[in-house]
C-alpha cells in the first residue's frame, strides 16, 4: 500500500495528455480507528465476479509509518467481518469482535 506504484496510460483530466505516472499513499495523521478492507473477490476471464477462497492470515497488532517521520502509529485488531457463503452472489456477513478499550477482552460472534 505504501510503495510507489507506475501507473502507464494515465490520463490527465485537466489536459487530456496520457503518460506514466506514479501514486504513492501515505498516512499523515492516523485516525483513531483505522480500518481496512480486503477485496476477496476478484473477476474471471469472462467478466464473472468469483470469491477468492484463500486464507490470509492477519496479526493482531499493526504499526503503521507516518508519512515524513521516522514515527511508528500502532493498532491492535478488535472486529473483523467475514463473508459466509460459497460465492459473491450468495452468503451473509458476519462479525468477529471485542471492545476496542479491552484487548484482553473476550471475542464474540455477531451474527
Amino acid at each position: 500500500f505504501f510503495q510507489e506504484e507506475q501507473l502507464s496510460g494515465y490520463r490527465c483530466d485537466s489536459c487530456q495528455a496520457v503518460d506514466t505516472s506514479k501514486r504513492r499513499c501515505g498516512i499523515t495523521r492516523p485516525p483513531e480507528h483505522l480500518m481496512l478492507a480486503l477485496n476477496r473477490f476478484s473477476y474471471s476471464a469472462s467478466g464473472q465476479q468469483e470469491k477468492l477462497d484463500v486464507h490470509v492470515s492477519v496479526d493482531k497488532q499493526l504499526a503503521l509509518p507516518m508519512e515524513g517521520t521516522d514515527l511508528l502509529e500502532g493498532y491492535a485488531l478488535y472486529a473483523v467481518v467475514l463473508h459466509i457463503g460459497s460465492s459473491p452472489h450468495a452468503g451473509h456477513y458476519i462479525c468477529v469482535g471485542r471492545s476496542s478499550e479491552d484487548e484482553e477482552a473476550l471475542w464474540q460472534r455477531f451474527d
